[in-house]
């Protein structure tokens, strides 16, 4: 099984497409939308396509997230005490471990480039801890 993970779309579908061009859903294969949907050039046809995908999928298969409070996670209770707020618009990113929590968290809405520190970073980035950072940027900011 493979796991694809997308990040800060921005409403930029047709970079949005060209990535889904990668992406195979056939068998157990999922994708995650990890957020950051619009504010972009096409916001409307950027929803538009993720709830397309989802209704042609399945919500099992397209899953669409928007992020967690690390404070919540700390508690045991993540997923009723993070707020709208939290999940639409966290920062600043949040790095290391979190104790006596188990899951990794994957997010964007920040640059790899910013949290590594280096411009020319546009990778995965993985803090060691907790955390996985996706958004390698498809625009310059």
């Amino acid at each position: 099984m493979k796991v694809y993970a997308l990040s800060d779309i921005h409403g930029h579908l047709d970079t949005f497409m060209e990535a889904l061009s990668k992406v195979d859903l056939s068998g157990e294969n999922k994708l995650v939308l990890l957020g950051d949907y619009i504010h972009g050039p096409d916001d409307y046809g950027v929803i538009d396509q993720v709830i397309s995908l989802q209704k042609k999928y399945g919500c099992d298969k397209v899953i669409a997230l928007c992020g967690i409070d690390k404070e919540a996670a700390t508690a045991g209770y993540w997923e009723l005490g993070t707020d709208k707020p939290i999940f639409t618009g966290k920062s600043p990113a949040q790095t290391g471990s979190i104790p006596d929590f188990a899951l990794k968290i994957v997010a964007g809405h920040i640059g790899t480039c910013r949290i590594a520190g280096d411009p020319s970073f546009h990778d995965v980035y993985y803090d060691g801890g907790s955390h996985y950072y996706i958004d390698g940027t498809v625009r310059k900011s």
